[in-house]
């Protein structure tokens, strides 16, 4: 899966990605677009993941949020990349705030599946207060909206906690 990250540290054969804009041969522009490859085997948890994106830049600008929330969030909701449970993981991807920051690490390391396992698990670990989908949906909606009504990332985050 290539994702966010460079081809050549993919973690497997095919790539998506959520683009903020699609420009047409004519000039004018789509406001979201998502863009997949295949078909694989993961094409539906892949759309998933890329849709999460997209809805997610619908409510609050990429850069209000820390890429390892966004990552994470997408990677927990459409279960793509798959990843282990109890997998133990050394990445503090709460240092990887930027986009630029998280493409680096990844080309750095050649560690996607990883990554994107740990910004998972820290978005788990952030909703096992919740009980439920629905209080789980809740809780990242409510963050969103915060953010998006201009508190600080971090603040919404650990006041929900």
């Amino acid at each position: 899966m290539s994702f966010g990250a460079p081809a050549e540290a993919a973690a497997a054969n095919d790539f998506g990605f959520a683009s903020a804009q699609l420009v047409f041969e004519d000039g004018s522009l789509a406001p979201s677009a998502v863009v997949v490859t295949g078909p694989v085997e993961g094409t539906s948890r892949i759309l998933t993941h890329e849709m999460v994106h997209a809805e997610m830049r619908a409510w609050v600008d990429y850069d209000r949020l820390p890429t390892w929330f966004n990552e994470g969030t997408a990677t927990f909701l459409a279960a793509e990349p798959r990843c282990e449970p109890n997998a133990p993981n050394d990445i503090d991807v709460r240092l990887l705030v930027t986009k630029a920051q998280w493409q680096r690490h990844l080309r750095k390391t050649r560690r996607t599946r990883d990554t994107y396992c740990a910004a998972r698990h820290e978005v788990e670990r952030w909703l096992t207060r919740e009980s439920g989908d629905h209080a789980r949906a809740e809780a990242i909606r409510a963050l969103m909206i915060a953010v998006g009504e201009g508190t600080p990332f971090d603040r919404a985050f650990d006041a929900a906690r």
